[in-house]
């Protein structure tokens, strides 16, 4: 492994940690004048994200450890903010085809929509960043492993602290996503 690989492997965990923070507090933004902002909508957010986030947990190991763990989590990145781009484009017309919708049936579907694709696969990035760091020696794996979801984890809280300071700036306008 090269020296330089991996501080930008750990650049790369806290930009897909933040990532999915703004996926997810974007979508229910985007959700919210459409279904309102109940904890039944929150509810189905938070589920999405979850679920989208272990299927690709799963998944990122599982292709890391035939593909290659740095290539996979190069990929998944990608495919995942290519993902994130698509959401305001999707956007109106999922809610117009979703608008009518019971709340439950509606949020639900939009959320799925929105959140499950980018999440997926940004979701395989640390566990494909920790099969590609920690190739050269297995004792290392739990110091890797701690390492990818520690730096992910920050990148995540970051983006929540900057949302909740531009949220300040633009108040609840959910055309800022």
């Amino acid at each position: 492994m090269q020296p330089w690989q991996r501080p930008v492997a750990l650049g790369l965990a806290a930009v897909a940690g933040a990532a999915v923070m703004v996926v997810e507090l974007g979508v229910a933004r985007i959700l919210t004048p459409v279904f309102g902002g109940s904890i039944t909508v929150w509810a189905l957010v938070i589920a999405t994200t979850m679920l989208a986030l272990a299927a690709g947990y799963a998944f990122g190991g599982r292709r890391a450890d035939v593909k290659g763990g740095l290539l996979v989590a190069r990929r998944a990145a990608v495919f995942g903010a290519l993902l994130c781009a698509a959401i305001p484009f999707v956007r109106p017309p999922l809610i117009a085809a979703t608008i009518d919708l019971s709340t439950i049936t509606g949020a639900a579907i939009a959320a799925l929509v929105l959140i499950a694709p980018s999440l997926f696969f940004l979701s395989q990035v640390s566990p494909a960043l920790i099969r590609g760091l920690s190739s050269d020696g297995i004792g290392h794996v739990g110091g890797t492993a701690g390492g990818i979801y520690a730096v992910s984890t920050v990148g995540f809280e970051l983006d929540q602290v900057r949302a909740s300071m531009r949220d300040q700036e633009h108040g609840d306008d959910p055309g800022h996503f």
